[in-house]
């Protein structure tokens, strides 16, 4: 599945495979695993709201105590900005290049405040 979203361009409220943002390709790859995460998203959705709309749905993951899993979510609340965490790497959908499937180091120095979460759903 994962080769399948790789370059698909950025779409701000985007959710399918014309386009998706951050949000999108996180339900779309749950809704492939047959979990179903409520989409709130609106055009005047700030980064407030984000934060508000992953912490409705999932719980942070202490990595002091826990290490990530695949499929974990990763999440910069500062940037606004989400992904998902998948043999140690993130596919994510970026602004400029799409959805791309990075390693974890680069992603973190991109969102250095990227922080895990698992799903509540």
């Amino acid at each position: 599945m994962i080769n399948n979203l790789i370059g698909i361009p950025y779409k701000l409220g985007g959710r399918d495979l014309h386009g998706l943002d951050c949000w999108g390709l996180v339900l779309l790859v749950y809704r492939n695993m047959g979990i179903a995460i409520p989409d709130f998203w609106t055009e005047s959705l700030s980064r407030q709201d984000l934060v508000k709309l992953i912490r409705g749905n999932a719980h942070e993951v202490a990595q002091e105590t826990n290490e990530p899993r695949d499929y974990d979510l990763i999440c910069d609340e500062k940037k606004g900005h989400i992904g998902v965490f998948i043999n140690n790497r993130v596919l994510h959908a970026d602004r400029k290049m799409g959805v791309t499937f990075q390693p974890l180091s680069t992603f973190k120095t991109l969102y250095p405040d990227a922080k895990f979460f698992k799903c509540l759903h």
